[in-house]
């Protein structure tokens, strides 16, 4: 028999874990999200233009956010036409232990 709490844990996962999905496609994830967090390489202009690129795809509310730790939010959104939506994010590690996010 498999206990109470393995049965919730294994319910949550698998609830969870559903409502998860992934995709090699940045434009088709874009156009469906409400939020795209990027964590790509510290390259500017690299991060100017991914930044460009998911605006051009996401909807006109969606929240832009960069996990850098190296350049000012300003600037990454220097090529996009909607600034207003271009955010910094940046967790702290050790996350599971952090109270708080940047």
């Amino acid at each position: 028999m498999i206990p109470l709490y393995s049965r919730k844990a294994s319910a949550f996962l698998e609830k969870t874990m559903g409502a998860i999905s992934t995709t090699t496609d940045t434009n088709a994830a874009a156009a469906s999200s409400d939020l795209v967090i990027e964590a790509i390489v510290e390259n500017l202009e690299i991060k100017q233009n991914l930044f460009k690129q998911l605006e051009s795809a996401a909807k006109e509310t969606t929240i832009l956010a960069s996990n850098t730790s190296s350049f000012n939010i300003k600037d990454i959104a220097k090529l996009c036409e909607r600034k207003e939506n271009v955010a910094g994010l940046h967790f702290f590690n050790p996350v599971a232990v952090m109270k708080l996010v940047e």
